[in-house]
């Protein structure tokens, strides 16, 4: 282990020794670093369907819901009464995330 330390500290200094190695080294990993993100910046997920399961049923928790579905990441596609529909509804991939809304959701919040 001790030659390999050695040897890796001699390439190092050989390196730093040289300018044009040390450019392609540190260039190379600035260039990846910024150019290789670019083609997925725009794949944002939006209008992503989901299923609300809201045991409340209070004006609080139906406003609620009424703000997700306005929000551009967000569509409420379903509403179903038991978390074991919505659990379904996901796994067979016509939902992508569940909102469970608690019983007295309302009346906690407002304590």
């Amino acid at each position: 282990m001790k030659g390999f330390g050695r040897a890796f500290a001699d390439e190092l200094r050989a390196v730093r020794g040289d300018r044009g190695a040390l450019l392609v080294l540190v260039g190379a990993v600035l260039i990846y670093a910024l150019f290789y993100p670019l083609p997925y910046l725009p794949e944002v997920l939006k209008e992503v369907p989901a299923v609300v399961v809201d045991a409340d049923h209070s004006a609080l928790s139906r406003q609620l819901v009424r703000m997700l579905d306005t929000h551009e990441l967000i569509a409420v596609r379903h509403e179903v009464p038991t978390l074991a529909e919505a659990e379904a509804l996901v796994r067979a991939g016509r939902a992508g995330g569940i909102l469970a809304i608690p019983l007295d959701f309302e009346r906690t919040i407002r304590r």
